[in-house]
């Protein structure tokens, strides 16, 4: 599957909202209470994108065909880069996408000469794909805002079993 990844505009918060909007109760708020499952859904709308990348967070987003197929949402904390949304469209899944996206957003803090830890409040569900990719949990599974989340980092400077990322 051929995609192509960039780092998102204002105009792209619509689709990015529709893409996240379309995997969040499968993969995020399924057990959760209507009232956190609301919070959490308005928290990805399309206004809520587009105040996110107005106000520094960078979002990556990979596109196949025309289509927005997965997006990476970031902050950069200045200790740490936190990872606040992975959503990769069912079809591409296990194709690669996330793992591209991850590199290319570790190489453009390597290409600022800033190396940065990268964190994340991992889904249960996609546990084991960010161990794959190198994450180690740092607790175990807890409940934060209603969502049961696996708090996780990566090191500086690797990724996916270690290797390094220049």
């Amino acid at each position: 599957m051929d995609f192509e990844i960039r780092r998102a505009e204002s105009e792209d918060a619509g689709s990015i909202s529709f893409l996240m909007l379309a995997l969040a109760e499968k993969y995020v708020t399924h057990g959760c209470s209507r009232q956190v499952a609301t919070a959490f859904l308005s928290s990805i709308s399309a206004p809520e994108i587009a105040r996110k990348l107005a106000n520094g967070f960078i979002y990556y987003v990979a596109i196949s065909d025309g289509v927005m197929t997965a997006v990476l949402g970031i902050e950069d904390m200045s200790t740490h880069v936190h990872i606040y949304h992975l959503f990769v469209s069912e079809e591409y899944q296990s194709a690669g996408v996330a793992r591209q996206l991850l590199l290319t957003a570790q190489a453009a803090f390597a290409e600022k000469g800033l190396a940065r830890e990268f964190s994340v409040n991992s889904s249960v569900f996609a546990r084991g794909f960010y161990e794959k990719m190198g994450f180690v949990a740092e607790s175990d599974p807890q409940e934060r805002n209603g969502i049961l989340i696996v708090p996780m980092k990566l090191i500086p400077g690797t990724l996916a079993s270690g290797k390094i990322i220049v």
